[in-house]
C-alpha cells in the first residue's frame, strides 16, 4: 500500500525502468507551537503570556505591551488574574503553585504538591473578603487556598475520576464547574462543593473549553476535535444540547 503523503519516483537503469514510492516529509509540530497560553485580566489591565517556562506580563494601559518577565518556574500549564487584577496564579510540571503580586512582579505565596498542576482559578469573594485560588492536580482533584494566607494548608474540595482539563464559575458566583479528560462536566453548588448540581456527559472525547454564560444557553463546552455543545441549564433536570462539528484549520 502506498503511503497517502508518497510520491512515486521512476529511476531508469540502462533499458530498465525501477519505480519506487519515496515517503513525503512530514510537517510535525514542536512544543514551542502548541504550548502557549494567555490569561486575561477582568480589570483590564494587564495580560499574561505563557509559553512553556516563560511568563510575562504585559500592561495595556500606560506603557502597554511592554512585556515584563517573571521569575523562572518550570513549565507552567495555566494562569490565571483574580477579579480584581492584583494577583495572578500560575501552576504546572514543577508541581508547584504560585501566587504573584501583579504590581510589583513578586511571589507572594508558593504551594507545593505531590502531583503536577493541570489547571488554575480564582474563586468568588468570599463573605469575609479572603481571596481564594483554586488548582487541579493530574489525578483529578481541586484544591483550595487562601491566597493572602499562604501558611494556611490547602483544603480539598472535590475530585474526579480522570485529570481536570478546566476549572470556572458562573457568572453568578453560585456554581463551580469543574470538566475532565474523559469529557465530563460537572456542576457544583460553591463553596459547598459536596453537593453536585448535576453532571454533563454530552461528550466522549477530551474537554478544551468549558465556558459558563450569564444569559441561555448557560454553558458552552468544545473538545480538542472541534465539537461544541450548548447546555441550556444547571438546574433543570432535563440538559438540552446541540453539537456542531467545526471545522479546525492548522
Amino acid at each position: 500500500m502506498v503511503h497517502p503523503a508518497a510520491k512515486r519516483v521512476e529511476q531508469r537503469v540502462g533499458a530498465s525502468v525501477i519505480t519506487s514510492d519515496v515517503q513525503a516529509a512530514k510537517v510535525r509540530r514542536t512544543r514551542q507551537n502548541i504550548d502557549l497560553l494567555m490569561a486575561v485580566d477582568p480589570a483590564g489591565g494587564s495580560l499574561c503570556v505563557v509559553q512553556l517556562d516563560s511568563v510575562q506580563l504585559l500592561a495595556t494601559v500606560g506603557d502597554p505591551l511592554v512585556p515584563q518577565a517573571l521569575a523562572p518556574t518550570g513549565i507552567v500549564r495555566s494562569a490565571c488574574f483574580d477579579r480584581s487584577g492584583k494577583y495572578l496564579l500560575t501552576g504546572g510540571d514543577d508541581k508547584t503553585v504560585r501566587a504573584w503580586d501583579v504590581a510589583s512582579r513578586a511571589v507572594i505565596g508558593s504551594w507545593t504538591h505531590g502531583k503536577k498542576i493541570g489547571c488554575v482559578a480564582f474563586a468568588p469573594a468570599g463573605p469575609a473578603g479572603e481571596t481564594l485560588g483554586l488548582w487541579a492536580d493530574k489525578f483529578g482533584e481541586v484544591f483550595a487556598i487562601d491566597v493572602l494566607h499562604p501558611d494556611t494548608p490547602p483544603v480539598l474540595k472535590l475530585g474526579h475520576l480522570s485529570p481536570v482539563s478546566n476549572i470556572s464559575f458562573t457568572p453568578c458566583g453560585g456554581f463551580l464547574v469543574t470538566s475532565d479528560r474523559e469529557g465530563h462536566v460537572r456542576a457544583s453548588v460553591w463553596p459547598h462543593t459536596d453537593i453536585i448540581e448535576r453532571y454533563y456527559l454530552t461528550h466522549v472525547s477530551p474537554l478544551q473549553i468549558v465556558l459558563p454564560l450569564a444569559t441561555q444557553p448557560l454553558l458552552l463546552t468544545a473538545t480538542a476535535s472541534g465539537e461544541l455543545s450548548s447546555h441550556m441549564s444547571i438546574s433543570i433536570s432535563i440538559s438540552i444540547y446541540l453539537s456542531i462539528h467545526l471545522a479546525i484549520c492548522i
